[in-house]
């Protein structure tokens, strides 16, 4: 028997069936706009024990319950159809060794979520050839993406929310770009880490405690909103960012510990802008406004700042 069931709510959230049936969902947008969603026919696909164990090309479609941690070997090759929907059990991982392509669509975007509405999974490891995700959503996670290894890493128009840290890189000379994504973590942002090389084009990142951070690294940043509770951008290494906001620091907007490189952006309510500690500091075209814009320890090697607007209680206060 075939059951009509109509909705006029939001649907928020993904909620795994505990039974296979068939049904049609209409989601209701005011009086006349209505979307019907296509049922996964026959069931998830329950995976336990050693899933790749038949053959080197993988595909997993339509729903996917992921019941253990599971490792994609180096030679093999796993593709995600566009409108997958994976859900994990709490604490289980996928570790690529060999290449995935999770590629999605604006009309059949890909959701990887977490088995138990109350429980968190592990992550998505990259150590392997290649990794593409894009028109993808990461949930109830505890962090979305490790770059542990391998070849590079594309992440575009992607949104993750983890509960420890939303993304990290941690593997000498790995180049990593992202690009129109969305970071939510309720710990840190992104790491970047070890020598790693990435580039973040369009980005939003909203932590609890700092957006960015890391030691030994090369980041470029882009055309993205900046938002961490502590600290905005504190990684040792060579960083680069452009166009712009840095907001809502409780400590510093961006720590200098490096080489550091800032133009046309925007700090706005940091309690301090910019905390200079080592390295050396260029900024151009910035606007500032809050309590405090420079803070200079002794040990820093320089700061050149040009064409900018110091809307502060206190412009610069150390070795300045």
């Amino acid at each position: 028997m075939t059951n009509d069931l109509v909705l006029d709510v939001e649907l928020i959230g993904n909620i795994a069936a505990t039974e296979v049936g068939t049904f049609d969902l209409q989601i209701a947008k005011g009086e006349d706009s209505k979307k019907t969603l296509e049922p996964f026919a026959g069931g998830p696909l329950v995976l336990r024990g050693n899933a790749f164990d038949v053959g080197t090309h993988h595909t997993w479609e339509g729903l996917v319950h992921v019941m253990n941690d599971l490792t994609l070997p180096a030679s093999h090759a796993l593709s995600i159809a566009p409108g997958t929907r994976v859900l994990l059990a709490p604490g289980v991982g996928l570790t690529v060794s060999g290449s995935l392509q999770c590629s999605g669509t604006e009309e059949l975007p890909i959701a990887w979520a977490s088995l138990d509405p109350n429980g968190v999974w592990a992550g998505i490891v990259h150590r392997g050839s290649s990794m593409t995700v894009a028109y993808t959503s990461i949930t109830q996670v505890e962090t979305g993406v490790s770059q542990e290894g391998g070849g590079p890493l594309r992440l575009e128009r992607v949104m993750i929310n983890a509960a420890i840290r939303a993304l990290r890189l941690n593997h000498p000379d790995s180049v990593t770009t992202v690009a129109d994504a969305i970071f939510e973590s309720g710990g840190s942002g992104i790491d970047v880490s070890n020598d790693s090389i990435a580039t973040f084009e369009r980005v939003t990142v909203s932590a609890k405690e700092n957006a960015f951070l890391g030691t030994g690294a090369q980041v470029t940043i882009l055309d993205s909103i900046i938002e961490g509770d502590q600290v905005g951008v504190d990684i040792t290494g060579e960083i680069d960012i452009s166009g712009s906001v840095v907001r809502g620091a409780s400590d510093v907007g961006i720590q200098v510990k490096g080489s550091v490189r800032v133009n046309h952006t925007l700090f706005v309510d940091c309690s301090t802008a910019v905390h200079g500690e080592t390295g050396s500091f260029e900024g151009d075209h910035l606007t500032m406004v809050g309590p405090l814009g420079f803070l200079i320890d002794d040990s820093v090697d320089a700061v050149n700042v040009s064409s900018s607007i110091l809307a502060t209680d206190t412009v610069a206060t150390g070795n300045v």
